[in-house]
């Protein structure tokens, strides 16, 4: 596979995390989410959507880091996500573009390990 052939399933990722942040974005400017410490999650959730969105980023150019820095954003998530449902935390993150479901960050986590995917971030 060439670099030109991006994979659907990345193109699909990238725009998943561009229109993740932009909704995040837009819910804390209307400060939708009404949570404990505000101040803390938005900062957290700033830096989340930046990293985000640098990632898509990379996703669209094949930049082998985004490959990578993809994965441990996910398996992060998915930490968190756990985290939070056995121990009740107060602080919530809300980084919609990997939150919505943790199965879809299993399923993209899989995708992600795919021969194809891994060729065209240079990874094989």
């Amino acid at each position: 596979m060439t670099k030109k052939e991006r994979p659907l399933g990345v193109t699909i990722l990238a725009i998943w995390l561009i229109i993740g942040t932009i909704l995040s974005v837009i819910l804390y400017y209307f400060n939708f989410f009404k949570t404990v410490n505000l101040f803390i999650t938005v900062i957290l959730s700033i830096i989340l959507n930046l990293i985000g969105l640098i990632i898509a980023y990379g996703l669209f150019r094949g930049l082998t880091w985004a490959w990578a820095s993809a994965i441990i954003l996910i398996v992060f998530g998915i930490i968190f996500t756990f985290i939070n449902i056995f121990f009740q935390l107060e602080i919530v993150i809300y980084f919609i573009g990997f939150r919505v479901f943790t199965i879809i960050d299993i399923i993209i986590l899989f995708y992600l390990t795919k021969p194809h995917v891994k060729a065209f971030f240079r990874k094989i």
